[in-house]
């Protein structure tokens, strides 16, 4: 029957600058010994957890809030967030700020890094993660509109939205109001949003659906329906 290791004596000796632990032991009465490189595990130790505290800062901040994480807006990782925010928010004081027969498609494709081709927005405009937000062909976004992107925006082919629209993405923890919880909006092809609508953080508005006028949609609209009121409600289904 194997015996209990039994540790005899130890003894620190230093070789070549790396510390070394000799353990002599008996076992089946033969003496043996275990030896461990001290400073070398330590170094390891030193190199895994910088490598961790380095990947600790390499958080993709904006696929954290597209993916509905909760996300320390004190915390380190959230700076290219704000920095983003920062230059949408200052490319969209310029659009803001020249005649509506301007050059503003250019500033718009800096703001979408995307070509502006075959859509429209009318401004003013106002956005903050122009990263996050990502647009169609043929959408048309009249004037007035308000997109909080941070957890997303996706507008489908040949959506129209209409004058004063808000849509949301943001949330905050109830109880640590840094903590903030992002859903992504998704509004599908051919939908139609109707003036002073607002689009709440997670819902998926469903092709060819309309949202009338004032509407507040808290949930899921189905593909070929119309909804209307605050909750929005479906009044109608489309042929």
């Amino acid at each position: 029957m194997r015996q209990s290791l039994f540790i005899y004596s130890f003894k620190y000796i230093n070789i070549n600058s790396s510390s070394i632990l000799l353990f002599f032991y008996c076992e089946n009465n033969f003496f043996k010994f275990l030896y461990f490189f001290l400073d070398l595990e330590l170094a390891l130790s030193d190199k895994i957890g910088n490598r961790r505290r380095v990947n600790k800062m390499k958080k993709d901040v904006f696929k954290m809030l597209r993916n509905a994480e909760r996300v320390d807006l004190h915390a380190d990782y959230f700076k290219p967030a704000v920095d983003e925010m920062m230059r949408t928010r200052c490319l969209c004081f310029d659009v803001n700020n020249i005649r509506p027969d301007g050059d503003i498609n250019s500033i718009f494709e800096e703001i979408f890094n995307d070509s502006m081709d075959t859509k429209r927005i009318l401004t003013p405009f106002q956005l903050d993660f122009g990263n996050q937000t990502k647009l169609g062909k043929g959408v048309f976004i009249n004037h007035s509109f308000v997109g909080s992107a941070a957890g997303g925006i996706i507008i489908d082919d040949d959506v129209q939205i209409a004058p004063k629209v808000t849509i949301l993405t943001v949330n905050h923890d109830h109880y640590e109001r840094n903590i903030c919880i992002c859903k992504t909006v998704h509004i599908k092809k051919g939908a139609w949003i109707g003036s002073e609508s607002t689009i709440l953080p997670g819902v998926t508005i469903g092709e060819n659906a309309i949202v009338g006028a004032g509407s507040v949609v808290t949930k899921d609209v189905p593909d070929n329906c119309a909804v209307v009121g605050n909750p929005a409600k479906i009044i109608k289904k489309l042929d």
